[in-house]
């Protein structure tokens, strides 16, 4: 997976608030395996965004049914 994310975040307490917004490219990568005939497993890793001290990154594990 190759793309582009954006993202606010604000941050406030009363009487003072602040917010930054960054953008960048994301890149994953995942797998599926198949358990059978009608069920699989996936996992997959995703880099959202990386600068400026903060880095936003998941890890998704899951598993599908068909029937």
């Amino acid at each position: 997976m190759l793309g582009y994310a954006s993202s606010t975040v604000t941050a406030s307490v009363p009487g003072f608030a602040v917010s930054t917004s960054n953008s960048d490219m994301s890149y994953g990568f995942g797998m599926d395996y198949e358990m059978g005939e009608k069920f699989s497993a996936n996992a997959e890793f995703t880099s959202y965004y990386s600068g400026n001290g903060v880095s936003l990154s998941a890890i998704n594990l899951g598993v599908t049914a068909s029937f």
